[in-house]
């Protein structure tokens, strides 16, 4: 009897933490939808009030990166500077990705070995280290970046949208959306190339 409940038990056990475990999955799922459609669709519309060439490169997942950077680099040029945002944060980017594959290739590959060489598993490690601090570069460009579009979006509710941001990162997508329309669009005529 004692063992027939404790195994029971078990099973109640294991249907819970799968419960918890697909929940948890959808609930993943379901931002990054959201944070995707939110952050594309917001910085489609800006792009296209400031009559960028190519807005539908809000869609395309790096690109996106590269046209969230040129969003900030175009508030830069407003006030006089060439800043380049978009170029930095896929080099930080690409950096990042391509110190971390090869580092944990590497480190990979040893576990396949019986003897593990000593030299190689260091190097591993400092490649990830180092792909760990472009990745802080990588982040603290971002921030700067967005700052820049919400202050030439909604410049007097920039830093309360900056700070949400920070804070409580769910809610950035949702910021940047409330942003879409607002700021200084162009009355230019021919669109802005910006490839």
């Amino acid at each position: 009897g004692g063992s027939m409940n404790s195994l029971s038990g078990i099973g109640v056990l294991s249907i819970i933490l799968l419960i918890l475990l697909g929940v948890t999955w959808l609930f993943l799922i379901a931002y990054i939808i959201y944070a995707y459609v939110f952050t594309s669709l917001s910085l489609h519309r800006i792009s296209s009030r400031r009559n960028y060439s190519k807005p539908w490169l809000a869609w395309i997942p790096i690109c996106n990166t590269w046209l969230f950077g040129e969003i900030a680099s175009d508030y830069d040029s407003q006030n006089g500077k060439d800043s380049r945002w978009g170029r930095k944060l896929l080099t930080f980017y690409f950096l990042y990705c391509g110190f971390y594959i090869v580092g944990e290739c590497l480190s990979s590959s040893m576990s396949f070995s019986s003897e593990p060489d000593l030299g190689a598993l260091i190097i591993a490690l400092v490649l990830i280290l180092i792909a760990f601090a472009f990745v802080i570069v990588y982040t603290v460009l971002y921030y700067i970046c967005l700052y820049k579009i919400f202050k030439s979006t909604a410049e007097n509710k920039a830093i309360v949208y900056f700070l949400i941001s920070l804070f409580v990162p769910i809610a950035q997508p949702l910021c940047l959306f409330l942003c879409r329309n607002k700021g200084y669009p162009y009355a230019i005529e021919e669109p802005k190339n910006i490839i």
